[in-house]
């Protein structure tokens, strides 16, 4: 038996809390990485990114998702969950 791969790192952000990046696939089975963060809004649980990887084949996007995984650092998860919770606060700002 092989040692498994690692699938998932945690960085702690001094205003953003914890960020779970994970190497996952979605509900259609499309390989790429998952970003579990607290967008710390009261009333919201919290919420999922996922950043898909496509390829011209299951292998090659499966093996690209492998590659941004492994380079995924605390600056692109930080930089992605940002951009997130401008985009949530946006659509709450827009209900009131």
């Amino acid at each position: 038996m092989s040692t498994p791969k690692p699938f998932a790192k945690l960085f702690t952000h001094s205003q953003l809390g914890q960020l779970l990046v994970q190497r996952d696939a979605n509900d259609d089975e499309q390989p790429g990485i998952r970003i579990t963060f607290d967008p710390g809004m009261e009333d919201l649980a919290p919420c999922h990114l996922f950043l898909a990887v496509g390829g011209i084949d299951e292998d090659a996007a499966s093996q690209a998702a492998d590659q941004l995984f492994e380079n995924f650092d605390e600056e692109m998860a930080v930089a992605s969950v940002q951009k997130q919770i401008a985009q949530i606060q946006q659509m709450f700002s827009n209900q009131h």
